[in-house]
């Protein structure tokens, strides 16, 4: 991958941040709704498919670790970003086969848009399930639990695609 892509991709980590902490959390906030969204895992869900596992697991750690400061949530994101950072490999073997996983970056273009959407739902079901288990480890509000997962997961997924997509058709103009 060129330098240029490099410099490209921490760019927009910083502003999916400054995103995810400015704004989405503070709107949701403001409308008292109990919906998380998490659009701070955008590069962690599309880098590239070939990063050394270390380098992923780093950059888990510290997307986790910045989100978890300004959240004030005791290692909560931490813990449930590494967990995305490690098993993400082989959910996408999974997902796109293995002659796929030899590719530079997952996408919809890579992968077509019904993968890239199964890829990206299962890997915010099991943030959001790793996140809400250990927020509210309880079996009296299990049900309660699992609608907020598929609520979280459903609602992430569609902001992501939008995202992805208003970002894929500003960089071809």
């Amino acid at each position: 991958m060129k330098n240029s892509n490099y410099k490209k991709d921490i760019f927009f980590c910083f502003i999916y941040i400054a995103a995810q902490l400015l704004f989405i959390d503070k709107i949701l906030l403001q409308l008292g709704t109990s919906l998380i969204l998490s659009v701070f895992l955008i590069p962690l869900l599309t880098m590239p498919i070939n990063t050394n596992k270390y380098i992923v697991l780093f950059f888990a750690l510290t997307l986790g670790l910045i989100v978890d400061m300004f959240n004030f949530s005791v290692g909560l994101y931490t813990i449930a970003t590494l967990h995305i950072g490690f098993l993400r490999f082989f959910i996408l073997q999974i997902v796109a086969g293995k002659e796929k996983t030899s590719l530079e970056k997952p996408s919809v273009k890579v992968l077509g848009l019904p993968l890239f959407v199964f890829y990206i739902s299962v890997c915010f079901f099991i943030f959001y399930t790793t996140l809400m288990l250990l927020e509210f480890f309880n079996f009296k509000s299990l049900w309660h639990n699992m609608l907020g997962i598929f609520q979280n997961t459903i609602a992430t997924t569609l902001l992501t695609i939008g995202i992805l997509y208003v970002m894929n058709r500003s960089v071809k103009k």
